[in-house]
């Protein structure tokens, strides 16, 4: 990927790309729609970074394809986490939650935001009590595998252009 073709290719975005094209608008990035409802996916090339992402009513799918950091941490209002810089790494960041993301260094990303609605119709349903979280198995939660990266990729490729 390069900096050419991470640039938006329209200025019509939905709420999720607008609010992360204005808070990382210093970086390489591209938004995509996909499915019904429409999804926004983002791709983007950052540099080292420090920022707050206002809470969003997403969970949002982080994919790490490319990594040059040491340090990577989030903090959803839960305490500091430790995140993996290896590429292949994949993050679940919980919908409604501040976000404080810092990482050292260059690293290329994959973001699918999905409302948290939909996303809690998708999980089995279970006998807890109606005001259990039927994300909270999900939420801050990290894996490294790069098979999640392909999948990430797939999505991506079959997106279409926001227009």
């Amino acid at each position: 990927m390069n900096a050419a073709s991470c640039l938006p290719q329209s200025t019509t975005t939905h709420a999720y790309d607008a609010m992360y094209e204005m808070l990382y608008a210093e970086f390489p990035q591209r938004a995509r729609q996909i499915g019904t409802p429409r999804f926004s996916m983002l791709k983007a090339r950052q540099d080292a970074h420090a920022t707050t992402d206002p809470a969003v009513p997403h969970l949002v799918l982080r994919s790490l394809s490319r990594s040059e950091m040491t340090h990577n941490t989030v903090d959803c209002g839960d305490g500091v986490k430790a995140l993996s810089t290896l590429p292949g790494s994949f993050y679940v960041a919980p919908p409604d939650a501040i976000a404080d993301w810092e990482g050292d260094g260059a690293h290329d990303i994959s973001l699918l935001a999905i409302p948290a609605d939909y996303a809690a119709q998708l999980l089995p349903h279970t006998d807890a009590p109606s005001t259990t979280n039927p994300l909270a198995a999900v939420m801050n939660t990290q894996l490294v595998d790069p098979a999640l990266n392909h999948l990430m990729a797939q999505i991506w490729q079959t997106s279409v252009q926001d227009s």
